[in-house]
């Protein structure tokens, strides 16, 4: 789902995500105290330049393509369940 992006993206990349998709723009403090701690500032870089979240100053926000990707990923997820629960 993620294609190219997965590369170097690890679980605290996936819980920045969630944490933007759940809780909305923070500042990076606050996303790296939700979600990955000391290499946080690594993590933010490494999603700003695959578009997957945007920052304006101290303020990081989900970006749309970030969006649309978690939401893709998810639906299919979802519908994966879906089929094994019959």
């Amino acid at each position: 789902m993620f294609g190219a992006d997965r590369d170097g993206f690890g679980e605290p990349g996936w819980d920045m995500l969630l944490a933007l998709a759940a809780w909305g723009p923070m500042t990076s403090v606050d996303l790296a105290d939700k979600a990955s701690g000391p290499n946080a500032e690594t993590y933010i870089a490494w999603l700003v330049s695959r578009r997957l979240i945007s920052r304006d100053g101290e303020t990081i926000c989900l970006a749309d393509r970030g969006r649309a990707m978690l939401t893709g990923y998810l639906e299919h997820e979802r519908i994966g369940d879906e089929r094994r629960d019959g």
